[in-house]
């Protein structure tokens, strides 16, 4: 007689537990698609909201400090016409070197905005080149990157003669007027005098551009055999 009831009992346990798991089962399998669509509903409220920034960033203004923390959303809200992301940013995200980078590539103004002490990083420095080859006046001569952010700036500013003209010495630097002659033959003008009675250099410029001749050394100019390689240059280019 106890063992029957001790089988009956178990086997009610036993029923009970089964349909508690069944239970759970169907509570996740309702938490799945409850927590889907939650997230689905999110992102598209997050894009309505991107929309409407990018409409107007003074959508931003009256948002919560969580929302106006947010990089993607602060980007949005920062143009060509607008920093207003920049002034809404927390001060983590104002001394946050790429966020600064991607806004100032958005909006050249906000470098003039940013701490003095991140107006010569070399991220920066290059983002704002981009925009306007004047940059290059903040970068600091004493920095390690000085000489890579010049030939960024002659291939990638807008204006490769700005280098030269902020920063007379590069004029004595055989390496940058090559890679300056390389842009265009035209930019041994800005070689030293030393350098334009550099046959490598001048007949660099010549392969470039034949009518640079007339900016070689005098020495140069009046030696007969060299002229004529440059003659022979418009031919056969080597």
């Amino acid at each position: 007689m106890f063992s029957f009831l001790r089988y009956w009992e178990s086997r009610r346990n036993n029923e009970a537990y089964e349909r508690a798991n069944w239970l759970k089962y169907i509570y996740k399998m309702f938490s799945f698609f409850g927590s889907k669509s939650r997230r689905n509903n999110e992102e598209d409220e997050r894009e309505n909201l991107l929309n409407a920034v990018k409409k107007d960033p003074k959508f931003l203004k009256n948002r919560d400090q969580l929302v106006k923390n947010d990089p993607k959303l602060l980007l949005a809200a920062i143009n060509s016409k607008c920093d207003f992301g920049y002034h809404l940013a927390s001060n983590e995200l104002q001394t946050d070197i790429n966020f600064l980078s991607k806004a100032i590539s958005q909006n050249l103004g906000i470098i003039y905005l940013i701490n003095d002490n991140l107006k010569t990083n070399t991220q920066i420095i290059c983002a704002g080149i981009k925009s306007c080859s004047s940059v290059f006046e903040m970068a600091d001569k004493n920095s390690p990157d000085y000489r890579k952010i010049a030939l960024f700036a002659m291939h990638e500013g807008r204006d490769p003669h700005v280098v030269f003209m902020t920063d007379e010495s590069l004029c004595r630097d055989k390496e940058m007027i090559m890679a300056a002659i390389n842009i265009g033959g035209s930019m041994i003008i800005y070689a030293s005098n030393d350098l334009r009675a550099d046959r490598e250099v001048v007949l660099a410029a010549v392969r470039q551009q034949p009518y640079t001749i007339k900016y070689a050394n005098v020495s140069l100019q009046k030696d007969i055999f060299f002229r004529i390689i440059c003659f022979l240059m418009r031919f056969w280019p080597f």
